[in-house]
């Protein structure tokens, strides 16, 4: 399906290439972006055991973006960017916690790492300054994930005594824990000034990631992103 999808991608860039020559005023920018990434997994029901954190990490790439000024204040961006996600909670191990936070005597801290290959497809609407040098923009679009790998890690505490434990998932154990391919909205807000990028995205995931499905449990990508990059 990757390979089928990235044949796409290049068809599609040399037909935009093709209409950016034959339609005066588009222009087509190569774009490099990176950032932090701020991931969460809504992988837990509300319980006084769990508690969600938030899980900090990159993202690195870049693109195309096809700008259809002056005909229309529109911008077609397609990334592809290399994007760590995951997410990271504490979990009781008391039967009765006397109260909610991390401080609980006996508890797990568990994170999880996941990596991805995402492709955004974004549709943007732009608005540009008569000298061209600056711009504000909005777009939405799908974005999807492909997943390259996966690690976990444990940490036990019991009695004040800390246990740890990481494992990484090898190829195998990926197919058969996780979906291949995840698919979400992606929503962006940005200014260009000079050629720099300055900009916030959020990204939803639109369906479960585990194969299986758990009763009760949603288990769902969800990240914001703030990056700075560069047009060409």
């Amino acid at each position: 399906m990757m390979k089928k999808l990235l044949f796409n991608i290049i068809i599609s860039t040399c037909l935009i290439l093709a209409l950016s020559n034959t339609l005066r005023g588009v222009t087509l920018s190569a774009v490099g972006l990176g950032g932090l990434n701020i991931a969460m997994q809504n992988q837990d029901p509300n319980s006084d055991y769990v508690i969600n954190m938030l899980k900090f990490g990159y993202l690195a790439g870049g693109g195309l973006d096809l700008e259809l000024l002056p005909l229309a204040p529109i911008a077609l961006e397609v990334d592809v960017m290399y994007e760590q996600r995951g997410d990271s909670r504490y979990i009781s191990l008391e039967k009765e916690p006397s109260y909610v936070n991390i401080w609980w005597k006996d508890r797990v801290a568990y994170a999880n790492k996941l990596c991805y290959l995402t492709i955004p497809i974004i549709v943007k609407y732009v608005r540009r300054s008569r000298n061209r040098r600056f711009a504000i923009y909005g777009g939405l679009g799908p974005s999807i994930h492909t997943i390259l790998s996966a690690r976990s890690e444990l940490n036990f505490i019991v009695d004040g005594e800390s246990f740890e434990f990481s494992y990484e998932l090898d190829d195998d154990e990926i197919k058969l824990l996780y979906k291949k391919t995840d698919v979400g909205i992606i929503g962006t807000f940005g200014v260009e000034l000079n050629h720099y990028l300055l900009e916030v995205r959020i990204d939803m995931g639109m369906q479960s990631i585990y194969k299986e499905d758990i009763p009760g449990i949603s288990m769902k990508n969800n990240s914001a992103c703030l990056m700075g990059g560069i047009k060409f």
